[in-house]
């Protein structure tokens, strides 16, 4: 199997086999063990540590963090256990990596897996997706963008039968379609669907838009590539009215979440200047490039 990324883009990382170790997870593991001595009291879990590292000046890709990690466990460096827990009638786990002379760590974990289970509950997961939906609804019907169609798998015509997934939104302005994905989660959009969605809106004859709280580098390239945008929030926003956990969360793990009353004006600027840009300009296909239309 090849193990140029450009030949498959869409290749999921499990199926590439044996490859050259990425000099990153270095980088990340130093990152790390500063992390862990500057807070030698407390306990991380592995989705936790991905999302702290994605930022700058780190700008860490998730996986490489949960590849450095399990060096430094493996290295005897950190400590590290795989605990079981409840999230609705389901069964999940999670991994918690903390200092080795942390002596104490057992009642950290049990707050941050009472967190973990209350924001991982499916009812709580189906939650976050329509509270994504609606805040990029509000923020684009604010930019003068119409909704078309909503978890659509048909379109002037015609129907999507590769595989039983749909498109959340059809958003159109200025003539323009964008068949977009929106991701109100902690992990990134998974490469299957990325290429499953993208896909899907060349089927139907219109941009691929993928809206998510994160996403590497190279997806972003991938999805520029194929005449579309990935629009980065920032943020993971939580339902009206859970103000509370929202704020449990953010002090507890760090992470960027709220009931926030819409997505940053900055941020929707990032998008509407995008599309501006693109309507003086064709994609080509076979050099998936943008060219100035001809006058």
């Amino acid at each position: 199997m090849s193990r140029d990324f450009e030949d498959d883009p869409y290749l999921d990382e499990a199926e590439w086999g044996e490859y050259p170790r990425d000099p990153e997870i270095d980088v990340a593991k130093a990152i790390l063990t500063k992390l862990f001595d500057e807070n030698r009291g407390e306990v991380f879990y592995e989705q936790q540590l991905k999302c702290l590292l994605e930022p700058k000046p780190h700008s860490v890709f998730q996986w490489i963090t949960s590849k450095a990690a399990a060096e430094l466990w493996q290295s005897g460096a950190v400590k590290s256990e795989v605990v079981q827990y409840k999230s609705g009638n389901r069964a999940e786990t999670i991994r918690f990596f903390w200092h080795n002379k942390n002596r104490y760590p057992q009642r950290r974990k049990r707050h941050i897996m009472r967190l973990v289970g209350a924001f991982s509950h499916p009812d709580f997961g189906r939650a976050l997706g329509l509270q994504g939906e609606l805040m990029v609804d509000n923020a684009l019907m604010g930019a003068g963008f119409q909704i078309r169609a909503a978890e659509c798998n048909e379109w002037a015509g015609k129907k999507w039968t590769e595989s039983g997934e749909n498109l959340d939104r059809i958003y159109e302005r200025d003539g323009i379609l964008y068949g977009a994905e929106i991701k109100n989660t902690l992990k990134y959009i998974g490469r299957p669907e990325l290429a499953s969605k993208i896909r899907m809106s060349k089927f139907f004859g219109i941009r691929p838009l993928f809206v998510a709280r994160s996403l590497p580098k190279h997806y972003v390239n991938i999805i520029r590539e194929s005449g579309g945008f990935g629009w980065i929030l920032g943020k993971q926003y939580y339902p009206f009215g859970q103000d509370a956990l929202a704020d449990e969360v953010r002090q507890t793990l760090g992470l960027e979440v709220g009931c926030y009353k819409a997505v940053d004006s900055g941020r929707v600027k990032s998008f509407v200047d995008w599309h501006e840009w693109s309507r003086s300009r064709e994609f080509d296909e076979n050099s998936r490039r943008w060219f100035l239309k001809s006058p």
